[in-house]
This record gives C-alpha cells, structure tokens and sequence, in this order.
C-alpha cells in the first residue's frame, strides 16, 4: 500500500524499511476506506514514519499522551521535518492527531488517554 502513495524511490525505501510497517498499512488501508484524500493518506503515512522513529518503537507497545506531545516538539522532527520553515503549531497538532489515531486504533495507547 505505502509503495501506491510515494513515487520517490528514496521516499518509498525510507517507508518500507521503518519498523512496524504491517500496523503503519493497517490504518492508512483503515483511513482509505473512510474516504480520506490521498494527499492525507501520505501526509499520515509521513508522521507515522517520523512517530515510529521519535518514539523508538520497533513493535507496537503503549504511548503515553505526553510521550506523544514530547515527540510531536522534538528538535530531530524539526529538522527532519522541514528543514526551510520553522515548524508550526498545526504540524504539532497533526503529529498528535495522527500517531494517537493510529495508536488508538490498534488499541497500543494508555489507558487514561484520550
């Protein structure tokens, strides 16, 4: 599924050798079917590459809300992320928004989370 939304060779190779690649496919196959654009599957395909890396998960384990917000400010997703612009409060809110939905999905966060 990742290979359909990145054209880029080194874009793809990137997507397809970060870990938890089956459960990162799961919830953009879950998102298609509700209908999402396909520039916003990519653009969660993105964040969900950068959360598994920020957040060091090499197999699905519990995140807790401020381990997700910690990650979301990260200098290395600054500089990863956008290397031209600062980055703003909206990209924040849309790591947040996107690896929770992802992790709420396949059940992973805490429980007080909301």
């Amino acid at each position: 599924m990742i290979e359909s939304y990145f054209v880029c060779r080194n874009l793809r190779a990137l997507q397809l050798d970060a870990p938890l690649l089956l459960e990162r496919e799961e919830y953009l196959s879950h998102l298609v079917k509700l209908g999402r654009a396909k520039h916003a599957i990519r653009r969660t395909a993105s964040i969900l590459l950068r959360a598994v890396i920020l957040l060091k998960m090499e197999k699905p384990r519990r995140i807790s809300h401020a381990e997700i917000v910690q990650a979301s400010i990260a200098e290395e997703w600054n500089e990863g992320a956008f290397k031209i612009r600062k980055l703003g409060k909206l990209a924040s809110e849309n790591f947040i928004r996107a690896t929770t939905g992802w992790l709420r999905f396949h059940s992973c966060p805490r429980r007080h989370f909301r």
